[in-house]
């Protein structure tokens, strides 16, 4: 315990010396990019994800929802372990985004609906990108191709299927609705519309908050080492903050970009994890499973993305950039497929493992 205390704090003063040492070094280029991500945030993200955030809290605190979400509750509990709460919670996430997602498993688990294993599970599984993410932003707009953005979240769709019939360990094991917080189960409130705007304002407040950060840690990284190749600080930028990440793939193009535009929007980057965690960790919850679960389900959208205008699109419109650095999209392809057809066995082998402990 010690030890992964001392750790932590040693991660923490490497992030302020790297990041104290970059604003005081290079104080005018990190005010830009915080200035720019702001900006991108403020006139691209925030108006495609504001009105869906609006209109999936009203659908998602509607009784036709929630009589719904019962209705599938056998079939999807059979399937993938998830509760009519936690339902409601996925199909938040898939419709909104996060951190939508994230902020309904908080409510349940605070209510005393989901038991803190089924709101850790559910975490994990509800953090997702909404639609208007890949198919109006990064496919209509840096793409110029809406149907990319289709085949990306759809990828990411797949990738979910697959990781939750993976990930539902223990799901028979949860009984009830114990007590999670307040002591007693609560049922659910109708929210006023005047809140579910308010909320959707907040949660896009710190969307943007969470982009201008990473965007400056990505630059601060850039500008103290600028020896980094290419390639490798794009995957480092992605991996930080997703919406970034999206615009140096499509800036890139190609087979690594469209992989890389896919990993971008099911793994949601390091900027969406930091938001679901910062409303899991208030209540005691791990949010470690969630960051887990996005690595693994970033990578098989990858691979998904790739074998698909690999072996089922005559689509040629897709070419790298030539003003970048040339890239072997041969061996991208291969890696990638190599990695999904492992990653797929894993998760038959878990199942298959799994079934034979129950029996």
């Amino acid at each position: 315990m010690k030890a992964k205390r001392y750790l932590t704090e040693l991660l923490r003063l490497t992030l302020a010396a790297v990041l104290g040492t970059a604003f005081l070094i290079f104080p005018s280029e990190t005010a830009s990019s915080a200035r720019e991500a702001l900006i991108y945030a403020a006139s691209t993200v925030i108006p495609t994800l504001f009105p869906f955030m609006v209109v999936s809290k009203l659908l998602g605190s509607s009784r036709a929802t929630q009589k719904l979400a019962e209705k599938a509750k056998g079939t999807l509990f059979k399937l993938f372990g998830l509760k009519s709460d936690a339902i409601i919670s996925v199909m938040l996430g898939f419709i909104s985004g996060f951190p939508i997602g994230a902020l309904t498993v908080c409510d349940s688990y605070k209510d005393g609906r989901l038991t803190k294993a089924e709101a850790e599970r559910t975490l994990a599984l509800s953090h997702n990108t909404g639609p208007s993410f890949p198919i109006g932003l990064v496919g209509a707009v840096l793409w110029n191709d809406r149907k990319l953005g289709v085949v990306l979240y759809m990828s990411q769709l797949l990738s979910w299927i697959m990781v939750a019939l993976a990930y539902r360990a223990n799901a028979n094991a949860e009984r009830g609705y114990p007590a999670a917080v307040h002591g007693k189960r609560q049922e659910s409130k109708t929210p006023l519309i005047s809140d579910i705007i308010c909320t959707s304002a907040t949660a896009c407040v710190s969307i943007a908050a969470f982009t201008a950060f990473m965007s400056v840690c990505a630059e601060s990284i850039d500008l103290l080492l600028p020896n980094i190749p290419f390639y490798a600080n794009v995957l480092f930028v992605t991996v930080l903050e997703f919406s970034q990440g999206c615009r140096q793939a499509a800036r890139i193009g190609g087979v690594f970009g469209i992989a890389l535009s896919s990993f971008a929007v099911s793994f949601g980057g390091l900027s969406a994890y930091m938001q679901g965690s910062s409303y899991a960790n208030k209540l005691g919850l791990s949010a470690k499973p969630m960051l887990l679960v996005k690595l693994i389900q970033g990578t098989l959208a990858s691979g998904l993305c790739v074998a698909y205008y690999t072996f089922f699109s005559s689509d040629n419109t897709f070419h790298a950039n030539k003003n970048q650095p040339a890239l072997p999209s041969g061996i991208v392809s291969n890696l990638l497929l190599s990695v999904i057809i492992l990653s797929i066995l894993l998760i038959l082998l878990h199942k298959c493992v799994k079934n034979d402990k129950t029996s």
